[in-house]
């Protein structure tokens, strides 16, 4: 099952041993076999937040796992020279702290894989193909240009698309092999490179968020 969230939660020590058995690092290979799976544990992370350090120390550092995590460039760029309200009107999140550019950077080298998650954020349901386009093109150029690093994933912002006859997929597949969704109404299964997470923010809420995921796989069977 592959989980996502966007922040540090409360962080219970006891509780993430106890179910620390249950993490596989987040790998192309190991999504691919997992992810319709209930066990184990497969971690992506949206928007890039500063939350993400202490999130390694957790997973990389305690446990050994990687996680997969999505940036917006133009963001990264924004809040690095000072446009804080701006960033976190764009990420509708008044606290949102950032990584900056070496911090992504080192975070990569460490292991943990990195996607990309719009060029700034903005919702790609209200976009024409010509502008969807626009944005993927301008998110891989400036990632590129700042750490030298391609991807092939790619995170929906907002996690949703509105409408099965949406361009948001068939535009986003022209760029990257795999398409990420954080969507709670759709059914925890992947087709043709496209993977849906279960939302839950790191912390206190795995097990229930793995007791979500238990129902919704047995409801969908």
């Amino acid at each position: 099952m592959i989980l996502n969230g966007h922040v540090l939660s409360a962080y219970n020590p006891g509780l993430m041993k106890l179910a620390s058995r249950a993490f596989a690092s987040a790998s192309d290979e190991n999504e691919d076999r997992h992810c319709n799976a209930l066990l184990p544990l497969l971690w992506t992370f949206d928007d890039g937040l500063q939350d993400l350090l202490a999130i390694d120390a957790r997973l990389r550092g305690d446990f050994g796992v990687h996680f997969r995590f999505f940036i917006c460039p133009q963001l990264v760029d924004q809040y690095s020279a000072g446009q804080t309200a701006s960033v976190q009107g764009k990420l509708q999140n008044a606290g949102a702290r950032l990584l900056s550019w070496d911090q992504i950077g080192r975070l990569h080298e460490k292991g943990h894989v990195l996607g990309l998650h719009g060029n700034d954020h903005s919702d790609f349901n209200a976009m024409s193909a010509a502008e969807m386009g626009d944005q993927h093109e301008s998110s891989i150029h400036l990632l590129h240009q700042r750490l030298g690093i391609k991807t092939d994933s790619f995170a929906v912002p907002f996690g949703r698309v509105d409408s099965a006859t949406s361009n948001v997929i068939p535009v986003a597949k022209q760029y990257y092999r795999r398409i990420y969704l954080s969507d709670n109404r759709l059914a925890p299964t992947r087709h043709a490179d496209l993977y849906n997470r279960r939302h839950s923010e790191f912390g206190n809420t795995v097990l229930p968020s793995v007791l979500k995921g238990v129902l919704q796989h047995l409801y969908r069977s």
